[in-house]
């Protein structure tokens, strides 16, 4: 019972690992502690505070690696034959649009006032751009996967017409906002250049959200008509 008791209390704190991390990430770049501990402040003051992410998501990882192979050993190996299964099926379900929106978005957030502060800083570091390019990028890809497979499986079925159909609009709307976005780009270079290292995670944030909203609407109108 003891036990049962102890892996339900980590399961519930498995749940909040991003936020912990999030909040982990704000306390370490702010105060830079494992600078201080292993001395390399001089680093990260010519080249910025990326490395304090670096460490900290390193250890993230090692711990939940260490929950997998003490605690969680047992629910990790039914989880993924139940993810192996799905695939198998075609019944896997991806990330829900409103999730993939909200993280599309905060990391867009955050990269573009990591950009602003790069542009305005009196000693810009390049390496302080690192982690937020990649967690932008991430979140860039996901999207992109779904924009190409625009269902409710992970994998695309050829043999549905209405899932060709809606891929087939759903893509050419994006190309519309791809090239909507590019000439957008063009006029930012000529008559404003300074915005346009901010203009550019903006736009390509665009030309992934406008498809993937068109894609919903059509979803919920033909749901309506059933």
């Amino acid at each position: 019972m003891e036990s049962g008791r102890i892996r339900g209390i980590l399961s519930k704190w498995r749940r909040m690992t991003w936020t912990l991390f999030v909040a982990a990430d704000f306390f370490v770049t702010r105060y830079h502690p494992f600078g201080y501990l292993f001395g390399f402040r001089d680093f990260e003051a010519a080249h910025g505070y990326f490395v304090e992410t670096m460490i900290l998501f390193g250890l993230w990882c090692a711990g939940i690696g260490l929950y997998y192979v003490t605690f969680g050993r047992g629910r990790w190996r039914a989880d993924m034959r139940d993810r192996r299964e799905r695939l198998r099926n075609r019944t896997a379900q991806p990330i829900s649009f409103s999730a993939r929106m909200a993280f599309l978005l905060v990391s867009l957030v955050v990269l573009v006032v990591s950009l602003y502060k790069y542009q305005h800083d009196s000693q810009p570091h390049p390496g302080g751009l690192i982690v937020p390019l990649l967690f932008f990028g991430l979140f860039v890809l996901v999207e992109i996967s779904r924009v190409m497979v625009p269902s409710d499986s992970m994998v695309f079925n050829p043999d549905d017409e209405w899932v060709v159909f809606l891929r087939a609009r759903t893509l050419r709307i994006g190309y519309g906002t791809a090239i909507f976005v590019l000439c957008a780009l063009g006029g930012i270079l000529l008559y404003a250049p300074s915005l346009a290292l901010v203009a550019c995670p903006v736009g390509l944030a665009m030309a992934l959200a406008v498809p993937a909203c068109a894609y919903q609407v059509l979803d919920r109108r033909a749901a309506a008509l059933q």
